[in-house]
């Protein structure tokens, strides 16, 4: 009985990899900047507004299921090195997508085992698990998407220490990009290159935004992700003065 227990956990695992339900392993490893948006945060606190704009009750689940997007997970957005920007979200119907995608003229179709829109240059891809839509890729679009939808976690953004450091982040609008993300002639003109190599430049820098009481909070957050640059700011932050009182209590 343990060895059939142990063949089935092992099956399991094998079939739901393969498969890749996991929705973020479609955003790219060497992705620029990401975005994170938990919409569910923001709407349970405006659920009567949200319900009073479109009128039916539980605004978040009314508008997941019309676009067939499940708006309680998490939505991430991306930028390529190569200048395109997608999307990816976790799905809850593809029929309802599909609908909705008629009723903005713009009729799906399958291809190559998957569902797909297009308007222009922006194309979406989808099935029954996941979303990614993306825009500016050029001529190999499809073939690069395709490639995105079957990556595994360990060929994606999640086995990144960005997206580890984003994963940190209790806010819901994250906003999140990398100083190895600039050129190395933009590097080298920096303040701190005198200080840091700029192949060791490794820092991550956050942007988070968040409502408290009808109030738009921003704050940034900086993470040092190589030696030399943990040794840097630990230097620069001994030289720091400390900073006592309030000085604004907000912005409006």
């Amino acid at each position: 009985i343990a060895a059939v227990v142990v063949l089935a956990v092992i099956l399991f695992f094998v079939f739901f990899r393969g498969k890749n339900n996991q929705y973020c392993a479609s955003i790219p490893k060497d992705a620029v900047g990401l975005v994170r948006i938990d919409a569910a945060s923001v709407f349970e606190r405006y659920d009567a507004e949200l319900s009073a704009l479109i009128g039916k009750k539980n605004g978040i689940d009314a508008l997941s299921d019309q676009f067939g997007v499940d708006l309680k997970s998490p939505i991430y957005g991306f930028a390529t090195v190569k200048g395109a920007t997608g999307v990816v979200a976790k799905m809850k119907s593809t029929e309802e997508l599909k609908t909705m995608s008629r009723l903005l003229g713009a009729k799906a179709t399958e291809k190559q085992g998957y569902n797909w829109i297009q308007k222009g240059d922006f194309v979406v891809c989808f099935n029954k698990n996941k979303l990614l839509a993306m825009q500016g890729g050029g001529m190999n679009i499809r073939k690069d998407m395709i490639a995105l939808m079957e990556q595994d976690e360990e060929e994606s953004i999640m086995s990144t220490q960005m997206f580890e450091n984003l994963g940190t982040m209790k806010e819901p609008i994250v906003l999140f990009t990398s100083l190895k993300s600039l050129p190395k002639e933009a590097l080298s003109e920096m303040t701190l290159a005198g200080s840091v190599n700029p192949e060791d430049m490794d820092l991550d820098i956050a942007v988070t935004l968040d409502i408290v009481k009808d109030k738009l909070i921003m704050a940034f957050q900086t993470y040092a992700n190589s030696d030399a640059m943990k040794k840097y700011y630990d230097e620069y932050a001994s030289k720091m003065k400390k900073l006592d009182g309030s000085y604004i209590s907000s912005v409006q």
